[in-house]
């Protein structure tokens, strides 16, 4: 229910504020609330990451007042397959989270590029100018999906490193 809380509260902030890329930021703090969460799932468990994705969609749905809003429940799925698929590979140790995190951020930009309809959103072509990279698209592509990974694998290990201090 906290990934699904942070996407209500921390979701509207961003969009209100119009900070650039705030879906990315949103999701790098969901993947670190659910790899936390998961510290805390006993044993395999497998399933669990999709598990939270479902209570996440549904807090998010519920608090729209079930206004369709697929984009959103999509993403936040699909981020948890991507996650649950990185654990799944490499495990529940460092490298796990990392790749869990990695591949839940890829999520991002891709859906980015088919919400707007084009290859990539006014966000990511303004980061592209910024960079330099216009004229070489598969370059800004490569550089998108490579920030989102690190920013992800981050926010992974940052889950793995948590500490309850109860």
């Amino acid at each position: 229910m906290l990934w699904g809380f942070s996407e209500l509260f921390i979701g509207t902030w961003l969009h209100l504020l119009h900070i650039p890329m705030s879906g990315s930021i949103l999701a790098a703090a969901g993947v670190w609330i659910i790899l936390v969460g998961l510290k805390y799932i006993p044993g395999k468990a497998r399933g669990s990451l999709l598990g939270m994705g479902v209570v996440c969609a549904s807090v998010k749905f519920i608090s729209l007042g079930m206004v369709p809003k697929p984009n959103i429940y999509i993403s936040i799925m699909a981020e948890a397959f991507l996650a649950e698929t990185g654990i799944f590979a490499g495990g529940r140790k460092p490298a796990g989270y990392m790749l869990a995190g990695a591949l839940a951020m890829l999520w991002p930009p891709f859906s980015r590029a088919v919400a707007t309809g084009v290859l990539l959103g006014g966000d990511y072509l303004e980061f592209i100018r910024r960079a330099g990279l216009e004229g070489s698209l598969l370059a800004a592509v490569l550089v998108i999906g490579a920030v989102h990974m690190v920013i992800g694998a981050l926010a992974g290990l940052a889950a793995w490193r948590f500490r309850d201090e109860r």
